[in-house]
């Protein structure tokens, strides 16, 4: 094991800054330490992520796009609707390959499979008139 001298040569840094991150490293600090930020008084535990939680702006766009998705589905007949959230897992299902959604749709398919592939031709118009919307908008 290398001697304290050894490691503050190896770090280039002098003994007793050494020392003092050594000391350091051994104190426990609470989450509720003050910690003085540039922004006033904060608390240590304030500054620690929580990686558990989603980011509110990635929330924020889940939600944006949940409400875009089931706009472009309410153009769609039930059965379609039906096809595509089986086959894509939409709104928490699981996800189906294109024969068991055929068994539990008493589909073919062929048919489901054109269903899953081919968008309705409002779909179509209605997503091109969304996007001439936004161009116009721009402008």
């Amino acid at each position: 094991m290398p001697s304290r001298v050894e490691i503050a040569e190896a770090m280039d840094i002098p003994l007793d800054e050494l020392d003092s991150l050594l000391r350091q490293a051994l104190t426990t600090s609470s989450l509720d330490a003050p910690v003085n930020g540039e922004e006033g008084r904060s608390f240590l535990g304030d500054l620690i992520a929580d990686s558990s939680l989603d980011e509110p702006l990635e929330i924020v766009e889940q939600r944006i796009h949940h409400e875009q998705l089931g706009r472009w589905l309410s153009h769609l007949s039930e059965q379609e609707q039906h096809v595509l959230r089986m086959r894509f897992g939409l709104e928490g299902n699981e996800r189906h390959t294109l024969a068991e959604i055929g068994c539990a749709s008493c589909g073919t398919s062929p048919a489901v499979s054109r269903a899953a592939s081919e968008p309705p031709r409002e779909t179509l118009v209605s997503t091109d008139h969304v996007r001439l919307n936004q161009s116009s908008a721009q402008m």
